[in-house]
């Protein structure tokens, strides 16, 4: 069932689509992520964001290959960190983020100053035009 409006907090690149979702769940909220035709893509039982009212994770990056991110929570007692990766299968090949200088930066950035989506150096969309992306 599609989704209303989503918000606009933090996005994560999880679908195999090459679409955006949304992480949303702040305050004791369990954490979802959240696709606008799709519905929920993923309910992060026994796990909490960081803030009470922004709901920003410990992380969302490609920390782990391809070039789908990662949703990284504490869990409800903060005595973990869960990695959550996306198991939808893509034929779509490239290199880790992490390759890419200014996603690089952006991950630092997201860690160590203001928790907002990283971005990377090129444009990365279901549209994406493929000669135009750098080579890792």
């Amino acid at each position: 069932m599609p989704l209303p409006i989503p918000g606009t907090n933090q996005s994560i690149r999880w679908a195999a689509d090459l679409t955006t979702q949304i992480v949303d769940g702040a305050g004791d909220a369990t954490p979802t992520i959240d696709d606008r035709r799709r519905g929920v893509l993923l309910t992060a039982e026994g796990t909490r964001t960081n803030n009470g009212t922004k709901g920003n994770p410990s992380l969302v990056a490609d920390v782990l290959g391809d070039w789908r991110e990662e949703l990284l929570v504490r869990t409800v007692d903060s005595s973990a960190i869960r990695i959550h990766l996306s198991t939808e299968v893509t034929g779509h090949k490239l290199y880790t983020l992490m390759h890419d200088p200014q996603y690089r930066v952006e991950v630092a950035r997201q860690q160590t100053t203001y928790n907002q989506p990283s971005y990377p150096g090129f444009y990365l969309a279901s549209d994406t035009d493929w000669a135009r992306v750098p080579r890792g």
